[in-house]
């Protein structure tokens, strides 16, 4: 279906509680707006200032936030799926707490010292996403692409990496004390630090 292209002015008519699919508010305004419960369905934020704004509850379906302000947004119980969040600075949201993320691209993003602890982030790409001081804990990153992260002081007391595909771990910065991988993992792992890990001689 065709889409919506909002103008600036049209921005004062959204409001919580509503249904909106296929709307554009590309680099338009939407600091401070109340848009809780809100089902945004294929919508695209792209520089969006989004400062301030309230999401309490909404859902984020198919939609593009890529390179959003999100600074002082409120995100508490929201969902997100198949949505793209790359280079947005979560670490200066207010309130993530309660949020879901389904099959979701964080390439870019900046998650410094956010509590992901818990969250069911499988088929998610992670590309040179900012993880530093996140909390990780008992997080699942099923079959998710992981990429060139940073993971300075991350938490990671069983962060399950099984069945993601890893590339570029810094294991020099990275303290993976607590996650658990599985064998293969390991061994490209140990490649990224130059050990082999061979079978023993039988």
């Amino acid at each position: 279906s065709d889409k919506k292209i909002f103008t600036q002015k049209q921005v004062e008519e959204l409001k919580s509680g509503q249904e909106y699919e296929n709307c554009v508010f590309d680099k338009l305004k939407l600091k401070g707006k109340e848009l809780q419960e809100c089902i945004f369905k294929q919508c695209s934020f792209e520089n969006c200032n989004l400062v301030n704004t309230k999401f309490n509850g909404a859902l984020f379906s198919g939609c593009n936030l890529t390179n959003a302000n999100i600074a002082g947004c409120n995100f508490f119980s929201a969902n997100f799926e198949k949505s793209k969040l790359m280079g947005l600075s979560f670490s200066e949201a207010n309130s993530l707490i309660g949020v879901t993320f389904v099959k979701c691209n964080f390439d870019f993003a900046d998650l410094r010292g956010v509590d992901l602890s818990g969250q069911d982030l499988s088929d998610c790409s992670f590309n040179e996403t900012d993880l530093s001081l996140a909390n990780l804990e008992r997080t699942i990153f099923l079959n998710s692409h992981i990429a060139n992260v940073k993971l300075n002081e991350a938490k990671l007391l069983l962060t399950d990496f099984r069945g993601a595909e890893l590339q570029g771990f810094n294991l020099k910065t990275s303290n993976l004390k607590g996650a658990v991988f599985t064998p293969q993992q390991l061994e490209m792992l140990a490649g990224e630090i130059g050990i082999q890990v061979l079978g023993g001689n039988n």
